[in-house]
């Protein structure tokens, strides 16, 4: 992790009030992950195996409706955590996850 990846994450809501010892210890196995415009991070309706924290770029969060209709709830920037809440509880992704830049880059937890 660069000094700017640790610096984005300590921004983070999810990590900004905690000791920078528990972070590290936290995110040990953890990875960097870039994705193209359009890609898909996570599926509404998926296992929440995951929360991710948006490094640069923007992530659109849509929930879609069983009639093939589709709404944006959310658009993360940098430093905004998202799915924690689902993850944290092994519950379901609440939304689809989707890279709106290319080279939108996702820290996501590995476990």
């Amino acid at each position: 992790m660069t000094p700017n990846d640790w610096q984005m994450i300590r921004k983070s809501a999810l990590f900004n009030r905690l000791h920078d010892d528990v972070v590290r210890e936290l995110l040990a196995n953890n990875a960097i992950v870039d994705y193209d415009r359009g890609a898909v991070i996570c599926n509404q309706g998926d296992p929440a195996e995951h929360y991710h924290v948006v490094m640069q770029g923007l992530v659109k969060l849509c929930r879609h409706s069983g009639q093939n209709q589709s709404a944006i709830i959310y658009i993360h920037g940098p430093a905004q955590a998202f799915m924690e809440a689902e993850a944290l509880s092994s519950g379901l992704y609440s939304a689809t996850a989707e890279a709106v830049y290319k080279q939108a880059v996702d820290y996501k937890n590995e476990g």
